[in-house]
């Protein structure tokens, strides 16, 4: 069983892995030219003044850094409420005591999100986004901050879509 486990689990990283190598070229262009040392194909990567060396004029970065600070105000700004939560049902979502209990709740997450790093994360991210096509990050409990996002650097994950069954009682509206 667990041989049968792992082999399946194998089998689906080289696939992932086959199905990713036609992107690392182009990342690595991109790598080299726009915001060295967001990508980690390799364990030797270059570091220092090393891996600015292709760059010629900061053209590139400065496109980067407005793109990136354009996504963080335009989508999840620290200063305004950007999600809101509610009900698929619309009768609940109108019941007073849901109401306020998905206010309550949502006041809490915004005041975790202020405390934690994740607004930094998030920042990070829409840069690997802009410049990758995707991003990712792992959120861990945390005892200070209640939790703690670790950004991953494009080349060490794999992405596949998942398929759910699960069902929830309410939604996030982004607002």
């Amino acid at each position: 069983m667990a041989d049968s486990t792992r082999s399946r689990h194998q089998r689906r990283l080289e696939a992932l892995k086959s199905e990713r190598s036609d992107w690392e070229g182009l990342w690595q262009e991109y790598n080299d030219f726009i915001m060295p040392g967001r990508m980690r194909l390799t364990r030797a990567e270059k570091r220092g003044a090393k891996q600015f060396a292709k760059i010629v004029d900061e053209s590139g970065l400065l496109a980067f850094r407005i793109m990136r600070s354009g996504m963080m105000s335009g989508q999840t700004s620290p200063a305004r409420p950007w999600f809101r939560l509610t009900t698929f049902d619309p009768e609940m979502k109108e019941y007073g005591p849901v109401k306020e209990w998905l206010f309550q709740v949502e006041m809490r997450m915004r005041q975790i999100m202020q405390k934690s790093n994740l607004y930094n994360v998030l920042h990070t991210g829409y840069g690997d986004l802009g410049q990758f096509g995707q991003m990712a990050a792992i959120l861990v409990e945390d005892e200070t901050q209640y939790i703690r996002g670790i950004p991953l650097l494009t080349g060490q994950y794999w992405l596949a879509k998942a398929t759910s069954t699960a069902l929830t009682r309410f939604t996030v509206e982004f607002i």
